[in-house]
């Protein structure tokens, strides 16, 4: 038995991206999404800690064509590129069908969305995490790389991380 929606097959995968969050000096950190057989897990580094929840496969459905007009209207984007998908009282996901090198692969509505927009994911293959990598090359160059709330440390960015 499929626990999962058929549509959703074709994106599983890992999507990595950023986030905003209070808790983090520069006022985002890292946001990491694995879509699998079984569930979503969403990692997401704030800063003073790495957050990590699981929403089972069962609990996402498709996301009417309707309400993905309404989602990306403010940025004039074409819905009839994405196919979406959200679970009860959580996110929306719209994942790109159509793709082009330095655009997004996953956008993720939640909370602060109206406010900042949609988190921006790259994935689910390493080619396209590269991608993140090149998007995030001013950071590196500007010498924020090291107050970045990461998850590879435990959701603290590496300064925090290394003084501990």
């Amino acid at each position: 038995m499929v626990s999962y929606h058929p549509a959703l097959a074709p994106f599983f995968g890992v999507y990595k991206g950023f986030t905003p969050s209070d808790n983090s000096r520069v006022g985002f950190g890292e946001i990491q999404l694995t879509f699998s057989r079984r569930r979503v897990r969403t990692d997401i580094a704030t800063g003073t800690e790495l957050q990590r929840r699981f929403v089972s496969m069962q609990e996402i459905e498709p996301l009417p064509i309707e309400k993905m007009k309404r989602l990306l209207e403010p940025y004039d984007l074409d819905a009839s590129k994405f196919t979406g998908f959200r679970y009860d009282r959580g996110p929306s996901f719209l994942f790109r069908t159509s793709h082009r090198l330095l655009q997004p692969d996953l956008l993720r509505f939640a909370a602060f969305s109206s406010l900042f927009g949609p988190d921006e994911l790259y994935g689910p293959t390493p080619v396209r995490h590269r991608v993140l990598d090149v998007r995030t090359f001013p950071q590196r160059l500007m010498g924020m790389s090291k107050v970045v709330p990461r998850i590879r440390y435990d959701g603290l960015s590496q300064s925090d991380y290394l003084r501990r």
